[in-house]
């Protein structure tokens, strides 16, 4: 696609100067034809030149895919505008090959999800070409589409990819949150371009290109200081002055430094039409037809009127597209032109342009045509709110309340529709604008859905329990006769989760009940509060009981409907605490493929923690670190504080049974610092297990415990009755750091409490023998000992349930009957134990064997500390799914990356270990694993 066409690049009289700024430009672009993917952030106050430079910079890129798009404060709420505008000029036959970049898409779909579809779509553009991707006016992009493309962005690597961001400078900070929050945290090269203004001798260069003659440098100079050099003030004063004017310099330049006065002047000389087809195209504020424009500014000769405000520099053209699309050229000029407008004439022309687009952008141009408050109109939109709700598009439901309540009539009206409006956006997984509005939200009166909208802002979008306990509480207190249904049951859901969270099993269970007897609860959030209720009666009666409670779910993860993604998420998690793993896989994945095709699941990147935990235990190592890699691509797309700590505790797993110990101590220590952000019991449990975790693989029993010593502190496990939430994983550790230490009564009594507590739990089975022959050994009773370790492995000769497990249960016997003069039989455990630590390339637990191997004299075949030594952590993911017959695109979805660097690990991994294809680096791989 050619550069200037793709960005309808018509015109580049005029530009002078930026000779330092084009060549940062071009410098990025050699990087990324190199294959390294780079960033430009250019900033500069408005009107400094930052379009016109990169443009410049694009009119002279051979061979570049241009994707552009534009933010404006009109659209800063519609949902995925920019990526939209990225994706309109790319042909329809391969967006339509993901169904997450068509206009008609799901409302709900997730940033993450769509980020990775774009992801998909640039990887297929750069087969072509290399591509660059321009966002002008970021500081106003949506919010979700900065979610997706900042998730995008993330991911690239080998890529041929060149992104450049024109940022407004200074503005308020409302404008560059979801900049800062999304759009700032690159992976990739990045380099920032700030534009100041023209020198003299640019102006002076500049008035020969666009007036009849080139001003001398003294009065290039007094214009210069006039505008700061500002290019927008500069080319506005050179078309309304006379050269005379600007050249004397005794008398006071006749144009006003105000922009909207100077273009004001300039579309007062327009022709009546062209100054019409101007003004609708400042209300439409969008690339549009030019039939549309036309149509709404009643013009009869829309090419005959164009031409002038092409001529101008207020317009900008495409004319080789069929609809020859048209729009303002720049921000600065439709605002001005905007501001220019008769109120009464700009409300007539809002009126009729809702009649001409799509009826969400209808319901905007409804709103602008609004003169003052409008009680009707507010009430329509509230309607239209509960119709979106019905439908499960919350966040469309909160866009429309909010427009009511900025229509509303009476301050009560005003609060309570910006009240509920916050609420439903907090009841999407991405409560981020809810958040934004905090202190709009506290200077309402003090209402119970004022106490409602904040309890659930810091419960859901900030994680500050403490505060959202305090509001919550004081909003289900008020009298029940003033206060709806749909705000008690909410309420009561909020108060259920806060009390789950925090540890209180009963009074969670009594208020999820309360809230699903109530009624009156939004779909999404009812899923959710089921959940909760699961989760409640596991802690009083344990995972068995809590399954039961899903027991409305059909038994099939594919039959389940999207209204009760939550709960099957649920089911997953709670099948996995209770070893029913093929379950527990075929529920989380399901769940998964939902989240990826655009749901908006509650839960998160939950799903992926526990379908990571579940492989892990089956032995599916690889897989247990795909799914973590792909967790923590997308958290930060989801807003919700309450999952972080999971997240990171999960990912602590399989590099700490490897040995990457740089990996799993930074898990480690953002596991610890989410958990003292969000302070709850489980949190705190999570942060304990990751670094409990992390000492086991270092044969380190007092840093064991040290890790887990916060739960013996301060009681939690019997602040959340016996049935605590991953008790079947921390429990163990604990047991065994106690043994280690020699603390031995104490881990005695743990060690029964944990047999009690989890009978239903068959994977525990090796674990619980492994303890329990320890304890015994620690305490002399060597008969004991060795009848515990027979009858769990004698005779059992099948796949045990629990891989490493199993291994370790080998390897306790074989040190035991190494230790006790037989050889023979400790060298047939300990060769057994070391197969299934290989196949799991379980390094710190293999050297550990081979450290028993030596001292008993045995021949064996050492292992290399670390498998496949030469490779990164990118490159043996992608070795193993290509080994799995995987093709590079199915690779790059499953890892979040484009085909291009898949394609750059597999040469680097086929150039390390001398293979030239998928067969041979199968074998290379079978070999390494067999040892």
């Amino acid at each position: 696609m050619d550069a200037v066409a793709a960005i309808g690049l018509t015109d580049l009289t005029g530009f002078v100067g930026r000779t330092a700024e084009t060549k940062q430009l071009r410098a990025s672009a050699d990087k990324v034809l190199a294959g390294s993917p780079q960033l430009v952030r250019v900033e500069g106050e408005a009107g400094i030149g930052k379009t016109n430079l990169v443009n410049h910079f694009l009119a002279g890129l051979d061979k570049f895919t241009v994707l552009a798009a534009s933010g404006d404060p009109a659209e800063s709420t519609l949902s995925y505008g920019l990526v939209d505008q990225l994706l309109a000029r790319v042909n329809r036959q391969l967006v339509g090959r993901f169904k997450l970049l068509d206009r008609s898409r799901p409302s709900t779909a997730t940033p993450f999800a769509v980020g990775a579809d774009f992801l998909a779509l640039v990887g297929e553009l750069q087969a072509d070409q290399p591509v660059a991707i321009v966002l002008d006016d970021v500081q106003w992009a949506d919010r979700p589409s900065a979610q997706a493309l900042g998730f995008m962005l993330r991911r690239l690597w080998a890529d041929q990819v060149l992104a450049v961001m024109l940022i407004r400078t200074p503005v308020v900070e409302d404008e560059t949150e979801v900049v800062n929050q999304y759009l700032s945290r690159p992976t990739i090269d990045s380099v920032t371009i700030r534009l100041g203004g023209l020198t003299s001798h640019d102006i002076a260069a500049l008035s020969a290109a666009v007036t009849s003659g080139e001003l001398p440098l003294p009065a290039a100079a007094r214009l210069r200081a006039h505008t700061d050099g500002n290019p927008l003030y500069v080319r506005a004063l050179l078309a309304e002055a006379s050269p005379a004017d600007l050249i004397a310099g005794e008398s006071t330049l006749p144009v006003p430094k105000s922009l909207l006065t100077a273009v004001g002047r300039i579309l007062n000389r327009l022709p009546e039409e062209t100054r019409h087809l101007v003004e609708a195209l400042a209300v439409l504020n969008a690339r549009c037809s030019l039939a549309r424009a036309a149509q709404l500014a009643s013009v009869d000769k829309p090419s005959e009127a164009l031409a002038p405000a092409l001529a101008a520099g207020l317009v900008q053209w495409w004319p080789t597209e069929p609809a020859n699309p048209v729009a303002m050229r720049h921000g600065l000029h439709r605002d001005a032109v905007y501001e220019s407008l008769d109120p009464v004439r700009r409300a007539e022309l809002h009126a009729t342009a809702a009649g001409l687009v799509d009826s969400t952008t209808a319901w905007a141009h409804r709103v602008a045509a609004a003169q003052s408050t409008d009680g009707r109109l507010a009430r329509q939109l509230e309607v239209a709110a509960t119709e979106e709700t019905a439908s499960g598009r919350n966040d469309l439901a909160a866009r429309y309340l909010h427009w009511a309540a900025e229509l509303s009539e009476t301050r009560d009206e005003y609060e309570h529709r910006l009240l509920t409006a916050c609420v439903q956006s907090l009841l999407t997984s991405q409560p981020g604008w809810a958040v934004s509005r905090q202190a709009e939200v506290r200077r309402c009166s003090d209402t119970p859905l004022r106490d409602c909208a904040l309890g659930l802002t810091a419960l859901l979008g900030t994680g500050e329990l403490a505060e959202a306990e305090v509001l919550l509480q004081r909003a289900a207190d008020a009298d029940a006769a003033t206060t709806p249904a749909w705000m008690r049951s909410t309420i009561a859901g909020a108060l259920a989760a806060l009390h789950v969270w925090r540890g209180r099993g009963g009074e969670a269970l009594r208020m999820a009940s309360s809230a699903l007897s109530m009624g009156g609860l939004v779909s999404r959030w009812e899923d959710f509060v089921r959940v909760i209720h699961a989760v409640a009666r596991v802690r009083q009666d344990g995972p068995a009981a809590g399954l039961a409670e899903l027991d409305h779910l059909p038994t099939k993860a594919a039959a389940v409907s999207s209204d009760d993604l939550d709960c099957l998420c649920c089911r997953g998690a709670l099948h996995t605490m209770l070893g029913h793993y093929s379950e527990a896989l075929d529920d989380l994945a399901t769940a998964i493929r939902h989240q990826r095709a655009g749901a908006n699941i509650l839960s998160g990147p939950a799903p992926h923690s526990y379908l990571a935990a579940a492989q892990y235990a089956v032995g599916d190592w690889n897989d247990a670190a795909i799914t973590m890699h792909q967790a923590l691509s997308i958290q930060s797309t989801f807003e919700q504080p309450q999952h972080h700590t999971l997240t990171q505790m999960t990912a602590t797993l399989v590099p700490a049974g490897r040995g990457d110990w740089q990996a799993a101590t930074a898990h480690v220590r953002e596991a610890q610092r989410w958990a003292a952000k969000v302070g709850t019991p489980q949190d705190i449990r999570y942060a304990a297990i990751a670094g409990a975790v992390v000492a086991q693989a270092r044969a380190d029993h007092a840093g064991m415990l040290s890790s887990l010593r916060p739960l013996l502190d301060t009681d939690l496990d019997q602040t959340d009755s016996l049935h605590a939430w991953w008790v079947a994983w921390w429990r163990p550790l604990l047991v065994e750091a106690l043994i280690g230490v020699g603390e031995l009564d104490t881990a005695d009594r743990h060690l029964v409490r944990l047999g009690d507590t989890t009978r239903d739990v068959r994977h525990l089975e090796d674990t619980l023998s492994r303890l329990r022959a320890a304890l015994a050994r620690e305490r002399g009773r060597l008969d004991d000992a060795f009848t515990i370790y027979r009858s769990r492995l004698d005779g059992d000769d099948g796949e045990p349930m629990v891989p490493f497990a199993r291994a370790m249960l080998e390897q306790d016997f074989g040190q035991l009957l190494l230790g006790t003069g037989h050889r023979r039989e400790a060298l047939q455990w300990l060769r057994r134990a070391r197969d299934r630590y290989t196949l799991l390339s379980a390094h710190p637990f293999i050297r550990r064997v081979d450290q028993g191997l030596d001292t008993s004299g045995a021949r064996h075949t050492a292992r290399s500390a670390s498998k496949l030594p030469d490779l990164t952590e990118r490159e043996e993911q992608v070795s193993y799914l290509a080994s799995r017959g995987l093709t590079n695109g199915e690779i790059a979805k499953e890892l979040y990356v484009t085909n291009k660097t898949v394609e750059y690990h597999l040469s680097n991994v086929y150039a390390k270990l001398g293979v030239a294809s998928r067969r041979e680096l199968g074998a290379a791989l079978d070999t390494e694993r067999v040892g």
